[in-house]
């Protein structure tokens, strides 16, 4: 069985301690950044209830990575990427 000195318990304690606050700290950050907030994008006329038709017609579209505002974006049949991005920039 191999015998450590105290210093070598102390030091093996210590960086124990630093790895599982480190580890801690990544998590804590990853959980934060999922969050993610759901943007609707519609005309002039808000309309209480989609008809079937409009429902078709609805993309989804979910912006992630390295942005400003991460989410998922609803948006109509055509619309253009740099329009939906500009729109979420707009709406936070």
């Amino acid at each position: 069985m191999i015998q450590f000195n105290q210093k070598q318990i102390r030091i093996g304690a210590l960086v124990l301690s630093v790895m599982i606050v480190m580890i801690g700290y990544y998590f804590y950050t990853v959980l934060q950044n999922t969050k993610e907030d759901t943007i609707e994008i519609s005309g002039e006329n808000v309309i209480e209830k989609e008809e079937p038709e409009e429902i078709e017609n609805q993309i989804i579209v979910h912006i992630a990575g390295e942005v400003k505002n991460p989410g998922i974006i609803k948006t109509t049949e055509g619309a253009r990427i740099a329009d939906i991005i500009r729109e979420s920039r707009r709406i936070k």
